[in-house]
């Protein structure tokens, strides 16, 4: 029977834990001290995600956006392409856009919840 050394196996947890929750492998994790618009976007203080190039890869919105032809409320999480288009939203709430009922996050982490793909 192969040996597992448990200080490896605990390392190995915690640094994949800590890589973040972008889904975009090379993001970069940065943390802005306010509110901010960044690529025509309204992004909230706090996490915000980067391509390597620099460009905005995935944040929270601060207010109210338009993504795409959709008004999507404060609190969605946003993720683009390297080209700036939108990826997906995840929505803080059940939201009714383009005349469609979205789901939104759950009760446990808005990570967690339902996204919208485009």
């Amino acid at each position: 029977m192969k040996k597992i050394h448990l200080p490896l196996v605990f390392l190995v947890l915690v640094a994949s834990a800590s890589v973040g929750r972008a889904s975009e492998p090379n993001a970069i994790r940065g943390r802005l001290p306010h509110d901010a618009i960044l690529q025509g976007f309204p992004c909230a203080h706090g996490d915000a995600w980067f391509y390597p190039d620099g460009a905005l890869n995935q944040c929270t919105l601060a207010r109210p956006a338009t993504l795409g032809d959709l008004r999507v409320p404060p609190g969605s999480v946003i993720e683009l392409w390297p080209s700036g288009a939108p990826h997906y939203l995840m929505l803080p709430r059940e939201t009714v856009l383009a005349g469609f009922r979205i789901r939104g996050g759950t009760r446990l982490d808005r990570s967690r919840g339902a996204t919208t793909a485009f």
